[in-house]
């Protein structure tokens, strides 16, 4: 009786186990295309929004910009030299700051000063020219609070130049101001007043001094007062009366 072999089955080797064999989801591949999309919209939608919030803060930075621009004064002034024979100018150009060349600045000044005594102290029966003073030699440059302005206020409240005009008329000699300081300048003048004849009533001499400065100008006052020269402080006082009449402020 022969002996017969029997096959014994090798056991199989760890890691060499073949993997069932599965059908492909077919559904994998949309919900990937999907979801990559999807992460892609969204990473265009932050940088949009980041690219309007930069724009709204450019807008906002140039909006802010033109208000404080509107709110500069616009007008360049100049200032002509003119020959007083020829009446040619001489000179012209854009005034310097005070601090950079007073020399220059202080002749300028000192005109300012000399129109404004002549346009607040000047009575005159023409209406026209009274309300031209006030209007363009005495309003642009008083500050609308301060010393100056409640001086001038209380004094055209005992002096109506309106009301005197109807009854007698006040001729004002200005004197070159002089300069005590940087700012501070004494200004002479003598007023005549006489009836609407024509006789003089008497003839005051007059001193005051006055405090200026530099400050920006309202639009509307800027044909004025280009410059921006305003009178902070001024007080004036009789200096003598040079006739038998008693002087008044």
């Amino acid at each position: 009786m022969g002996n017969t072999a029997t096959a014994i089955p090798a056991a199989p080797k760890r890691g060499t186990a073949a993997a069932p064999s599965r059908e492909p989801d077919t559904r994998l591949g949309p919900m990937r295309r999907f979801g990559s999309v999807g992460a892609e919209l969204r990473v265009q939608v932050r940088n949009w929004q980041r690219i309007a919030f930069a724009c709204a803060g450019v807008a906002g930075l140039a909006v802010i910009g033109m208000l404080m621009k509107s709110g500069q004064p616009t007008m360049i002034p100049y200032v002509v030299s003119i020959d007083k024979h020829s009446g040619q100018y001489v000179n012209i150009g854009v005034p310097p700051r005070q601090e950079d060349a007073p020399d220059v600045v202080a002749p300028i000044v000192q005109y300012t000063l000399k129109q404004f005594i002549f346009g607040v102290r000047t009575v005159t029966p023409d209406q026209d020219m009274q309300t031209f003073l006030v209007t363009n030699y005495v309003k642009p440059f008083v500050p609308q609070d301060g010393q100056s302005a409640s001086f001038i206020n209380d004094f055209y409240k005992a002096n109506n130049p309106f009301e005197l005009g109807s009854k007698q008329i006040v001729t004002v000699d200005v004197d070159i101001p002089t300069a005590i300081t940087a700012t501070s300048y004494q200004i002479d003048w003598t007023e005549t007043t006489e009836d609407t004849a024509g006789h003089v009533q008497k003839k005051v001499n007059y001193e005051g001094t006055a405090t200026t400065a530099f400050s920006h100008v309202p639009e509307d006052q800027q044909k004025f007062n280009p410059l921006g020269i305003f009178i902070k402080e001024i007080h004036w006082t009789v200096k003598t009366d040079a006739t038998t009449h008693e002087a008044t402020q």
